[in-house]
């Protein structure tokens, strides 16, 4: 009988963790400041226009987002190098310009 550290029928490298689902802590919290800003200009009878703008991760807080979790390659494989390794991370600071007009 051949044993395996993945389901056969899925497919799954890593289905079955080793220590159980869970058992090796959690990632840390990760924060990130928004902000908006607006500043309308009227246009007496005519309308007016809005200039706004959105800042994303204002601070650029640069957490990890999720980590490697498989630590198994497959049958006979080894053990993947890249285990626990960051595989994605929070986006960088990015802002939004907009000018709207509303009549």
């Amino acid at each position: 009988m051949v044993h395996t550290r993945f389901h056969p029928v899925c497919q799954n490298v890593g289905e079955i963790p080793i220590g159980g689902r869970g058992t090796d802590g959690t990632l840390p919290t990760a924060l990130q400041l928004d902000l908006h800003a607006d500043y309308p200009i009227s246009l007496g009878d005519k309308g007016s226009v809005k200039l706004a703008f959105d800042g994303f991760n204002v601070t650029n807080s640069q957490f990890n987002k999720t980590v490697n979790q498989q630590i198994d390659t497959g049958f006979q494989a080894g053990a993947d190098p890249t285990f626990k390794s960051p595989t994605s991370f929070q986006r960088a600071f990015y802002g939004r310009f907009a000018v709207r007009y509303e009549f």
